[in-house]
């Protein structure tokens, strides 16, 4: 039997791992934050396309089109639960080698620049 992983729960593994190494019951936990992320999804979906939203008769004289924008706020559902719910808990401290993300100090300029010595 294949045994799927948990999106989460490898995303935490490879880019929190300190974060990870504070979770003492994996094997509960990543799965109640996979249910949580697919009910955020459910969510954004619904207040991006209105609970009682109908094709119209322009819609249904362009599948393609009506396929396409579903699957759109979709993907966009997907991004914004996966922001709320994950990257929010649980932002990166390493890069895609292992490497600590750097600090980026952006020094604060005036807009005026006659402001500036």
């Amino acid at each position: 039997m294949l045994k799927r992983t948990n999106p989460i729960q490898d995303y935490v593994r490879r880019y929190a791992p300190s974060r990870y190494a504070e979770i003492r019951d994996p094997e509960t936990f990543f799965p109640q934050m996979l249910n949580e992320l697919q009910e955020a999804e459910d969510v954004a979906l619904v207040s991006m396309q209105g609970e009682t939203w109908r094709p119209s008769d322009e819609d249904r004289a362009n599948p393609l089109k009506m396929l396409g924008e579903y699957r759109a706020r979709t993907n966009a559902a997907s991004e914004l639960a996966w922001q709320e719910v994950v990257l929010d808990r649980f932002p990166p401290e390493v890069d895609e080698t292992g490497e600590p993300l750097a600090q980026e100090i952006h020094p604060l300029e005036p807009e005026d620049e006659s402001l500036l010595d």
